[in-house]
């Protein structure tokens, strides 16, 4: 019935976008006021698509493929991989052909170097790169059953950028300390296999799920976190957009495809999937142990990231 529900509904929408456009390529001056004002209102108004700038500018962001140099500041190289990799390594943390082994993290069956014992710093472009390989070997889906349902959709990491804030401690070399950092996180998307998913739950022609998607887009979340004694994970502050625009900018597709994506049973709101894109980074923490985060000095200047300590392993 859900389905069904889910069918009609996306149905309903592209017949009716499909409709509008036709319209507004045929219409003359005298009939664009009555277009954008009664006749999208009507169609689309429940979707905050109020007008014929909102539906112009809803399919722009659609399908606008933006240069990553626009929006992603702060990117990790391969030599980043490598150095990540190579410092977990050389922790004890299972790693087998230059791809860390989160099974084996889970399970427990790996021992730590003695000379790791003091810590090891993970540097926020380090981290990126961590939570690449993450994100690749499907340990979302098969780990964390709170973010299985992203099992249908492949993200490529682009960006993590790390700023303590809160209260600081200054330790050894002047590096400081907190439980509190700001999050930015950008991930590339892969909608191709998204779509064909949603195809076959919603019984919808694929076709008509390629006029609402794009085949990838550009997520973008922003949050800040604090880490309690306990070492649980509290998010706030959430947001989210898409293709490096601004979350306002980005409402009503978000809205829009949760819309189409999520049971109605989840109440899944803009804030509660910013969070659990946000705990997409706090998961990867957490695979490593307890961490604070951290600003070091450097040679070239200051370098934030985390810090992370002896018990790298889930308990």
């Amino acid at each position: 019935m859900e389905k069904s529900k889910k069918a009609k509904k996306t149905i309903g929408f592209l017949i009716r976008l499909c409709i509008v456009l036709a319209i507004i390529g045929s219409i003359g001056v005298s009939g664009y006021f009555i277009v954008d004002k009664v006749v999208i209102p009507s169609y689309f108004g429940k979707y905050d698509i109020n007008g014929i700038g909102d539906l112009v500018a809803l399919i722009n962001l659609m399908h606008s493929t933006p240069d990553e140099k626009s929006f992603i500041t702060h990117p990790y190289t391969s030599s980043h991989e490598q150095t990540a990799v190579a410092k977990l390594k050389d922790a004890g943390v299972p790693v087998n052909d230059g791809k860390i082994n989160f099974d084996k993290i889970v399970e427990g069956d790996y021992i730590i170097n003695p000379d790791a014992k003091n810590g090891l710093f993970v540097s926020d472009y380090e981290m990126a790169a961590i939570l690449g390989q993450m994100l690749e070997s499907g340990y979302l889906a098969t780990y964390l059953e709170e973010l299985s349902y992203f099992d249908t959709l492949s993200f490529t990491s682009k960006e993590v950028k790390m700023t303590p804030n809160g209260q600081m401690v200054e330790g050894e070399n002047g590096a400081l300390y907190s439980n509190s950092a700001e999050i930015l996180l950008i991930v590339k998307l892969d909608t191709t296999n998204t779509q064909i998913h949603m195809a076959k739950e919603m019984d919808v022609p694929l076709f008509l799920l390629n006029l609402i998607m794009p085949d990838s887009m550009y997520l973008t979340c922003k949050y800040t976190v604090q880490i309690n004694e306990e070492n649980q994970y509290n998010v706030s502050d959430a947001t989210l957009a898409i293709n490096g625009k601004t979350p306002e900018q980005s409402q009503v597709l978000l809205n829009m495809l949760i819309s189409f994506i999520f049971p109605k049973e989840d109440e899944m709101t803009i804030s509660k999937l910013s969070e659990k894109f946000g705990d997409i980074v706090n998961s990867g923490l957490k695979v490593l142990g307890e961490v604070q985060f951290c600003t070091e000095k450097t040679v070239s200047g200051k370098q934030n990231g985390i810090f992370v300590s002896v018990n790298l392993d889930m308990d």
